[in-house]
């Protein structure tokens, strides 16, 4: 899953004393945000890793889930922004 290999990234960037990023992510506090497929991708990720504490799903195709996964919904809190139609 692409957004775990984005998420160690920015864990070992924030541990590394030499990287801009050292010291300055707050790794207790992990929002994971997507946006129609990726927003899939968030659920997927909320599900697998428990250091995310909340999610941002942005018009969310939820179809590549599954059911079983779906259904198992997102194990922290959670925001849906979601079009009333598919707007062209």
């Amino acid at each position: 899953l692409d957004l775990a290999h984005a998420l160690e990234r920015v864990v070992e960037a924030a541990a590394d004393p030499a990287h801009p990023l050292y010291r300055k992510v707050d790794l207790s506090r992990i929002a994971v945000v997507g946006h129609s497929f990726g927003g899939a991708a968030a659920v997927m990720l909320a599900q697998m890793d428990p250091r995310i504490t909340s999610v941002v799903l942005l018009d969310p195709w939820m179809w590549p889930l599954g059911r079983e996964s779906t259904e198992a919904g997102v194990p922290c809190p959670t925001l849906v922004l979601e079009a009333p139609e598919f707007l062209w």
